[in-house]
C-alpha cells in the first residue's frame, strides 16, 4: 500500500516524520496523531495542517510550533492546541499527498530554533 510522508508537530515542541497509509487506515493514524477528531486546514497550495477539531474544547496543550506556522499564513488569528500533522496538498481523490522534503527540513529547523529560544528564556526567568 502507498504511504504519504507527513510531519507530526507535537505540542511538546518535537517533530517526527511519519508515514500515513492511504484511505481509512490513514484517517485512523491521523486520529491517533492528533488525539481525536481531525480537521484539515489548508495553509497554502502545497501544505495542509491536520489538527484536533476539539483541541480548544478539550483544553489541550498549546502548540507553539503549529501556532507559529498558522501565523505565517493567517497572522495571529488563532492558536493551535494539541498535536498537528502537516501534509501535502490533496490529490484528485481528496487524499493527502507527501509533504515535500524541503518543507519537512525547514519546519524541523524552525521547531528546533523555537524550542531553543523557549528554553533559553526559561533559563533567564
Amino acid at each position: 500500500m502507498t504511504t504519504v510522508k507527513a510531519l507530526r508537530v507535537n505540542a511538546d515542541m518535537t517533530t517526527e516524520v511519519i508515514d500515513l497509509e492511504r484511505g481509512q487506515a490513514g484517517y485512523a493514524q491521523l486520529y491517533d496523531a492528533v488525539c481525536g477528531y481531525i480537521e484539515y486546514v489548508s495553509l497554502c497550495p502545497t501544505i495542509s495542517m491536520v489538527v484536533n477539531e476539539e483541541g480548544k474544547l478539550r483544553d489541550m496543550h498549546y502548540n507553539d510550533i503549529a501556532t507559529g506556522i498558522w501565523a505565517a499564513y493567517y497572522g495571529l488569528t488563532d492558536r493551535i492546541l494539541g498535536n498537528a500533522v502537516l501534509v501535502g496538498p490533496s490529490d484528485a481523490e481528496g487524499e493527502a499527498t507527501d509533504l515535500s522534503p524541503a518543507v519537512i527540513h525547514e519546519i524541523t529547523k524552525y521547531a528546533v530554533l523555537i524550542k531553543e529560544i523557549r528554553e533559553a528564556s526559561v533559563g533567564r526567568a
